[in-house]
């Protein structure tokens, strides 16, 4: 055999084995992206969120001081049931609404406000509240009356400004260190590194007959025996 035809055979060799290796490669990557699908699908599968409970419930979450968000579910016996007493053998045509209440204080009467939803609706945003009020929500079928499916939890819309009350006492700390520091009968603090402070707060404390371990408020607390 010719040394040309040796190179031509060694070269078609290389690129045969350089092919089957390639092709092993991609089997291989497509053999893992198989599995992690497969994995991936079975994790889905067994975890994945049930698009309802079967449970008959609304709920409200205060987002900011004039906004709420509402969410319910309810079964479908539950709403068939209130559709009958509304007057609706079909559910489909029976009006719902979201009958928002604004609490009135002192047990007055809470003013409201209706929403028309459908179906298809499972949570809705109310807009443009008013801060610090109590609110509650019903969802329920309107007719000549309102009837009532789902009756949800009262919240309370936070304060958009500063608060009113005041605290009986405000500590300030510069007026009860100064204190302190009279009572250790120490009058200059200018005068004192913070080292040279505490040595003589402790020599004023040993003077004073006062245990040892007590806080700066208990100092306060006991300085009519100190003085």
């Amino acid at each position: 055999m010719s040394e040309s035809k040796e190179k031509k055979l060694s070269k078609l060799q290389k690129e045969s084995i350089q092919g089957d290796s390639e092709l092993s490669s991609f089997s291989q990557q497509n053999e893992e992206k198989n599995q992690q699908h497969n994995l991936q699908q079975v994790f889905d599968d067994e975890y994945e969120l049930p698009e309802s409970y079967d449970l008959n419930r609304i709920v409200l979450q205060v987002r900011n001081p004039e906004s709420i968000y509402i969410y319910w579910e309810y079964t479908f016996d539950k709403l068939q049931d209130t559709a009958i007493q509304a007057g609706y053998e079909d559910v489909k045509k029976a009006p719902l609404i979201l009958r928002v209440y604004c609490c009135g204080e002192n047990n007055t009467e809470a003013e409201y406000y209706d929403i028309n939803i459908t179906l298809d609706h499972n949570d809705w945003y109310l807009y443009d509240l008013n801060p610090d009020h109590d609110y509650e929500v019903e969802l329920g079928i309107l007719n000549d009356k309102f009837y009532p499916i789902l009756k949800s939890n009262q919240v309370t819309t936070p304060s958009n400004s500063i608060s009113d009350k005041l605290d009986e006492e405000w500590m300030t700390v510069t007026e009860k260190l100064e204190e302190i520091y009279t009572l250790a009968g120490i009058d200059e603090l200018e005068s004192y590194s913070s080292e040279n402070l505490m040595q003589e707060m402790t020599k004023e404390i040993k003077l004073s007959h006062l245990k040892t371990g007590y806080s700066s408020l208990e100092v306060l607390k006991n300085s009519d025996e100190v003085r």
